[in-house]
């Protein structure tokens, strides 16, 4: 009879748990939908995020109540085809923000605008080259210091990297050497 009883308990919890993750989703969607378009979106997911915790209290007020009663905790189930499709986060808005720190200098891409280290020779997104200081001359020459005893040591004139004797291309940039 306990255990009749503990089992109805662990269903009812798990309707309770259902149930707040569908009020939730609702919620979520209803936000959304009524969305003031003048407020900055930053405000908007702020605001949504505070008045969310209320619901992840719950949540997770329930799913503690079921582990107490050695129940399994069922992920929710969307229903299927029932769900109407979310505007995406750049159709209401939003835009993906990268901070650039001194450790990590950005640079937006001309041509496809995504953003990049500063140091890339080349668009991550789409390939984009990137000019440089020498990019009008295709050809580089090589320069070899001087050193009496010493074997010559060859360096990339676009970007200083050693060169070896019989090096074509440059490692370190990518330009063709002389």
């Amino acid at each position: 009879m306990k255990k009749n009883i503990e089992n109805s308990q662990a269903v009812n919890e798990q309707e309770v748990l259902d149930n707040l993750y569908r009020q939730f989703g609702e919620k979520v969607f209803t936000e959304m939908q009524n969305r003031d378009e003048s407020r900055p979106a930053e405000e908007f997911f702020n605001g949504l995020m505070f008045s969310s915790l209320e619901f992840c209290v719950k949540i997770s007020d329930s799913i503690k109540r079921l582990e107490k009663q050695n129940a399994p905790v069922e992920p929710p189930v969307a229903p299927v085809n029932n769900i109407p499709d979310l505007p995406k986060p750049q159709d209401i808005g939003a835009t993906q923000v990268i901070i650039p720190t001194e450790e990590n200098p950005r640079k937006k891409c001309p041509r496809c605008g995504a953003s990049c280290n500063e140091d890339m020779r080349f668009c991550t997104s789409c390939g984009y080259k990137w000019p440089t200081a020498t990019n009008e001359s295709p050809v580089i020459t090589m320069f070899a210091p001087k050193a009496a005893d010493e074997e010559k040591a060859l360096f990339c004139t676009n970007c200083g990297s050693k060169l070896d004797p019989d090096s074509i291309f440059c490692v370190g940039c990518g330009q063709r050497v002389e």
